[in-house]
Formats: structure tokens, sequence, C-alpha cells
């Protein structure tokens, strides 16, 4: 009988049963990796559909926000819009029937700029809610509401010259 092999010992068990022991515990290391990686993978994809989601609730309201500037500047002529509630109206029309949470709306009126220009800003501020209770928890700890604000605006300059549509 061979004394030594690799990784391997021979001890003298209870009772004087012989045994052969592993002595490398390379099997322990794989089942620990497995379960932290796998958790580590979870918080990864977890996050990346949050975001993921954020950001499609991010384009999506600064294109509102893109054509709201844009009626507000062109709707009237050469002096734009120059009601706030016709620009909230229009967001409202205009925004996604799956759009949850509520769009506050500012509307300047028209603003004279350095070149002698004029232009209207319309700003929108909504909430991206979080999907997945980890970054829920994490966000309102934060934050103290389990969403992501957000805030675009778009500034779109008043048309020299009215061209029928």
């Amino acid at each position: 009988m061979a004394d030594k092999l690799p990784g391997k010992s021979f001890t003298a068990g209870w009772l004087g049963r012989h045994t052969w022991r592993s002595t490398t515990r390379r099997g322990q290391s794989i089942v620990e990796l497995a379960f932290v990686l796998s958790l580590f993978i979870l918080f990864v994809i977890a996050g990346i559909i949050d975001f993921g989601f954020a950001m499609h609730n991010l384009l999506t309201l600064n294109q509102l926000a893109n054509d709201a500037a844009q009626y507000a500047a062109e709707s009237n002529g050469k002096i734009g819009v120059q009601s706030a509630s016709l620009v909230q109206n229009y967001v409202m029309q205009k925004r996604p029937a799956t759009w949850v949470p509520p769009i506050t709306v500012t509307y300047v009126n028209p603003l004279t700029l350095p070149s002698g220009d004029r232009a209207v800003r319309v700003t929108l501020e909504s909430t991206s809610p979080l999907l997945t209770p980890v970054f829920q928890a994490l966000a309102t700890r934060v934050t103290g509401t389990p969403s992501l604000p957000l805030r675009v605006f778009a500034v779109y300059k008043l048309p020299l010259v009215v061209a029928n549509r």
C-alpha cells in the first residue's frame, strides 16, 4: 500500500478503522463560489433591469419635453403659447398611456436669448419607480422615496417665419 497519494492522507479513524481523507478543500470552495457568485449575478441583473427601465422613462420624458417645447413655440405663430395650462394639457394628452407617475410641467413664457431671438423653455419633472425590492429599500434610505427622480427640460426657439403645414 502506498504511503502517500497526492492530496490524500491515510489516518486511523475511530475504533481503529482506516480511512482515506482528502487534505484539499477545493470542493467546498467551489460550492461557496457558486453561492456568492449567484447572489452577485442576481444583484447585477436586477440593477441592469432597474437602470434600463429608468433610462427608458428618462428618454420618454425627454422626448415629451421636446415635443411640448416645439408645440409651445410653433402653435401660436411668432408669439408662441402664452398660457402654461395649454402646455400642461398638451403634455397630459401626449404622455404614454402606460405612464403612471405624475408629471409636473413648468413653462417659461417666451424669453429673449442673448442673440436677440426668442425661445420657450419647458421643464418636466417626474419619477421612475424601481422594480426590485433591494434597490427600492436603498433608494428609500437615500432619497426618501422608492423611486428615482427625473427632470428634463427643452428650449425651443420661436420661428422667425411661420410656414403653413
